[in-house]
């Protein structure tokens, strides 16, 4: 479902909802599945993921459960201690995470460009920072410790929110 809100002539806010389903494999550290989203030319893109139940039995999301943004064009590069994200030319950027009042039910991630919040989110190839970010986005969501996961599919939703400008 997507819902495209005009707020002035300069901007606009696209709203994306999408349910997707994942399939977990008995496996321990770094266990990954992937939802797709599609967004247009953002500048600003916040990713509220919340999980139906948590995928590691008996344990809540905090600390467990993470995003990584997979981009199909190319990315400003960033260094630090949050998250990471790359294109497929291996060219990646970040994400940080702030939790909710309830951090086993929900968090928020947001893609920084260069670190900073307030500035384009734009990309387009090696060595530019040009152009706009591409529509489709994949969101990696991976177990990071070494509990074993039980097999089975996940259900959840995400909801996508894109400042276009």
């Amino acid at each position: 479902m997507k819902k495209l809100i005009k707020i002035s002539k300069k901007v606009s806010f696209a709203v994306a909802m999408a349910a997707f389903s994942h399939m977990a494999n008995a496996a321990t550290a770094s266990t990954d599945t992937m939802i797709t989203a599609t967004v247009k030319s953002p500048t600003k893109l916040s990713v509220d993921y919340a999980p139906k139940a948590p995928l590691i039995a008996n344990k809540s999301n905090d600390g467990k459960v993470f995003a990584i943004v997979n981009v199909s064009g190319y990315a400003h590069d960033t260094t630090g201690s949050s998250l990471r994200f790359s294109d497929k030319g291996g060219v990646s950027g970040r994400l940080t995470f702030t939790n909710s009042s309830d951090p086993t039910k929900s968090f928020l991630a947001k893609m920084l460009y260069n670190g900073y919040e307030n500035q384009p989110w734009i990309n387009n190839g090696p060595g530019g920072i040009m152009g706009p970010l591409p529509e489709r986005v994949f969101f990696y969501i991976k177990v990071h410790d070494q509990t074993v996961i039980t097999p089975g599919v996940y259900s959840d939703a995400i909801n996508v929110t894109v400042l276009n400008q």
